[in-house]
């Protein structure tokens, strides 16, 4: 297969390491950013024992500067990125009165606004070399509303939005840049933190689905030039359920709360 230039952030765990080994494995140049330098020589570490290359960047992606810099730097020597995939999050469990309002905007700040402003130069540098997908990590949490979640829906749902209008706009504008929009159900990643205190419940497990698996299904959408992917099984079923039973989906997300049946049928919950 052609060899390509993609840039990943969050690299360093979750879907974004998932997305990172895959790519590799499939003989793809990487650029991994994270802002876990640990986890990033982790990663480095992998790629050697596989005979892998990976290029490695510790940056906070929140910064606008660092991420302009960057991108000056790569056209600098002629890298031309065929691929900006924006997997960097953070979760921001709890409800609203108990989170404060600098970790509130924490998380807009890296789960929409870094997005924003990053597509900026990204959107320049693709548009300039007549080629190049922008691919938006949101969630089925960018549809469907969920308790103790709100700063996280709410990111998800306005990068949900933001991806399908810039795709409407490239379209009317003619661009060669393309939008793509990745939405994930339950994935068995640390952002979960299941079993933990208003974490993801362990009795719920079965029900989750891999990075591996995500990453396999991103890599597929993007070969078949998909614009929306939905990967994991338990995505698209709460996607289907919601569509027709809005308040029937919206009622059980209380499930999320619940650690074991017993609190189920003693209705604390």
């Amino acid at each position: 297969m052609k060899k390509e230039t993609y840039v990943i952030t969050g690299a360093a765990c979750g879907i974004g390491r998932a997305l990172t080994e895959l790519l590799l494995s499939k003989n793809q140049h990487v650029h991994a950013l994270d802002i876990n330098e640990d986890k990033l020589t982790e990663l480095e570490e992998w790629a050697r024992k596989n005979d892998h290359k990976v290029s490695t960047r510790t940056i906070d992606i929140t910064d606008c500067v660092a991420v302009e810099t960057l991108i000056a730097e790569m056209e600098a020597r002629e890298v031309r990125i065929s691929h900006w995939v924006n997997c960097a999050g953070v979760s921001g469990v709890g409800t609203f009165e108990s989170l404060s309002a600098k970790d509130y905007e924490r998380v807009l700040d890296l789960n929409l606004l870094s997005i924003v402003r990053s597509t900026r130069p990204i959107l320049k540098h693709m548009q300039a070399q007549g080629k190049g997908k922008i691919v938006n990590l949101s969630s089925v949490a960018g549809f469907v509303p969920a308790p103790l979640m709100s700063a996280y829906n709410l990111t998800k749902h306005a990068l949900v939005g933001f991806t399908r209008s810039m795709q409407a706009e490239m379209k009317y504008l003619d661009s060669p840049v393309q939008f793509v929009l990745v939405c994930p159900g339950f994935v068995e990643t640390e952002m979960i933190r299941k079993g933990q205190d208003m974490g993801f419940p362990e009795w719920l497990s079965p029900l989750l689905s891999t990075p591996e698996n995500v990453a396999k299904e991103i890599f597929q959408g993007l070969k078949k030039n998909k614009v929306e992917i939905f990967p994991t099984l338990n995505g698209k079923s709460m996607l289907l359920m919601y569509k027709h039973f809005p308040s029937l989906v919206t009622a059980q997300a209380r499930l999320l709360t619940v650690k074991n049946w017993k609190d189920i049928l003693l209705n604390r919950h």
